[in-house]
Order: C-alpha cells, then structure tokens, then sequence
C-alpha cells in the first residue's frame, strides 16, 4: 500500500509540473484540468491557445490550435485514455499472423497427429486451419461441454474419454491409454488432437506408450516428455506405468505411415496386438500361399547329387556284379548236394 500511495503521490506531482508549464500559455489545459476536478473548466475550454510556447502539446505553427477548443482539451490531458486503449490493443505480432493463437504447449506429434492443453474460444481458428477431423479430451465428461458446439458446427468427432485432474496421483489408467491408442492409429481420423487439462502428463504419458508401439527408445520418449512438464526428471511411477502398459491394440483397416512405416505387423515384441478380421482372413491366406509356395518349391526343385556320392554309388554296383554274393553261393551248395561240414564259404 505505501508503494501504491508513492507512485500515486508521483503520478500527481508530475501532472502538477506538466499542468504548471502549460498553464501560461494554454487556457485549453486550465480548461480540461476545471472540466476533470468539477470547477467549471467547460467555460475555459471554449477558448483556444494562442501562443507558441516550447513543449505545449496543443499549440500549433501557426500560433493557434488549429482546430476546436475541445479538440486541443482533449490532446492535452488524454494521456490516461491513451494508455488504457494501448493496453486493450493486441501486440502487433499476433495482428501480423491474422489473429491466429494456438493452444497452450501446442505441438506436433506425428504427421497429422496434434497435442496441447485444453483449448478455448480464442484458439478456434486456429484449429480451424489445422483442418481437424477427430478431437480426442482426456478430461472429464462434464468439461467437454464448450467443445461440443465447435465441434459439431464445424463436423469434427469428439471423442472423449473421461480421465480426472491429475493433481498429486496419476489418474490415467492403461485401459485409457488402449482406448487412445486405438483411436490415434487409424488413419480415417487424421487429422486429430490429443488433449488434457494442461498439456503435460496426461498427454506426455499415453504419447510416451505410443512411442513404445512404434517402438521407440525408451530414452526418446522420455526426453519427448520431459519437454511439456516442470520437472526435469521422469518420476518412477511414470516409468512403471509405461514399462508396464500390455494392453491388446485393435488394428484398424489402415494405419497412418508414421506406424512402422505403414505395414502391418502381426507380433509386437511388449504389446499385444489384435488385428481385425479382414486383416486376420488376410493374414491366414498370405500364410497359407507362402506354405504353398514353399511345397512347390520342394516339390519341383531338382535333387542334385555330389560327384564323389555318384562315383562311390557306381563302383559299389560294379563290385557287386564281379563277386557273388554270400546268398547266392549258399544256393549254389544247397543245389550241388553237398554236406554242411564241407560247405565252406569263401573268406
């Protein structure tokens, strides 16, 4: 309060000055400064300045104010209006850019793929040149209700999946993140805007499990993270709830290029997929065609023989039609009628 009453005490001393130094060459001032403290200043604001003093704000080079008197009372002592019309004035960049502000921590995620804080009024046209087809809030059911209209006039899906303020705890829970993630992954609903309350660990936590999916480094997700929030340090439930996160992701028909570089994959090594039954009837049919593939080739492939095998298989066969074998030369005995005693075979 002291301070207030000497910048107050200041302000006056120096209107005093100003109103002294003007006060003899201008009768417009006494006028307006009457008019301001209620002692009939609109009798001297009727006449008009007519000298040239040094500094005086209303007089002109011709000696006289050049226009009406209540036009120089008005230029004289309007320094307070003036400031409070400069104050209500945007600053000139935001007139630059066409009165284009974005979101609080608004940034791009991916290709087609936004983030930020919960946008307001003011952030609508912004949006509007994003050209959005799907919002998804990460807040609560009944604080959807200002995006509604703007959504709905302006054919934009809302989607909502109710998660509270996370104040102290972490109110965002897995099945949550799976609901997202099935949501941000399907290329239909590109362009989309992921937000929460304040753009930072709602939002940072499920985006880090999409870097998991895509599999990322763990090391960039969470540098990616530490960016939209204070603490320079991601705390340990954060890292547990994303080194646990298994949830079962349904693929969609089609997947954004940004996801493993747009081809579908049907094992994850940390996240369990589940694919649709068009993408499962393909799957089973392209297994099927590559067994079959493999069959054939088997099948009508040539089977090619060493040389040494062929060349040892050959002299074998000679060697067996040059000396009988022992079968042969116990039939031959058995047909002579020899006795067993002297049926002797050859060593």
């Amino acid at each position: 309060r002291e301070r207030e009453r000497e910048k107050s005490s200041t302000w006056s001393r120096k209107k005093r000055s100003k109103r002294r130094k003007w006060a003899h060459c201008c009768s417009a001032s006494r006028g307006f400064w009457g008019q301001r403290q209620g002692d009939g200043g609109a009798q001297g604001a009727e006449t008009a300045c007519g000298s040239l003093a040094p500094g005086c704000p209303v007089a002109s080079p011709a000696g006289s104010c050049g226009g009406p008197a209540w036009a120089a009372a008005s230029r004289v002592g309007g320094g307070r209006d003036r400031k409070r019309e400069r104050k209500k004035k945007l600053p000139s960049f935001l007139l630059l850019v066409g009165m284009l502000i974005p979101p609080f921590r608004f940034s791009t995620v991916e290709t087609g793929l936004y983030r930020s804080a919960y946008p307001t009024e003011k952030n609508y046209p912004f949006l509007l040149r994003l050209e959005l087809k799907t919002i998804v809030c990460l807040v609560n059911e009944t604080d959807v209700e200002p995006l509604q209209g703007f959504a709905s006039q302006h054919n934009i899906q809302l989607v909502c999946i109710p998660v509270a303020r996370s104040m102290e705890t972490m109110t965002l829970k897995h099945k949550h993140v799976t609901l997202l993630l099935n949501v941000i992954i399907d290329a239909a609903r590109q362009p989309l805007l992921v937000h929460c309350y304040d753009g930072a660990n709602t939002t940072g936590l499920a985006l880090m499990c999409l870097r998991k999916l895509q599999l990322y480094h763990p090391t960039f997700a969470q540098a990616e993270f530490l960016r939209f929030v204070r603490d320079p340090i991601v705390g340990s439930e954060e890292e547990k709830f994303v080194e646990g996160y298994r949830g079962e992701v349904l693929l969609p028909e089609t997947i954004p290029k940004w996801l493993w570089e747009g081809q579908f994959r049907e094992t994850h090594p940390q996240i369990s997929l589940k694919l649709s039954e068009k993408h499962s009837a393909e799957g089973a049919r392209r297994r099927l065609d590559q067994v079959k593939k493999a069959l054939s080739v088997r099948l009508t492939a040539p089977i090619r023989v060493p040389r040494q095998a062929q060349q040892r298989a050959m002299q074998a066969e000679a060697q067996a039609a040059e000396k009988p074998s022992s079968a042969t030369t116990l039939e031959a005995l058995n047909l002579a009628g020899l006795p067993s005693a002297q049926r002797r075979l050859p060593q």
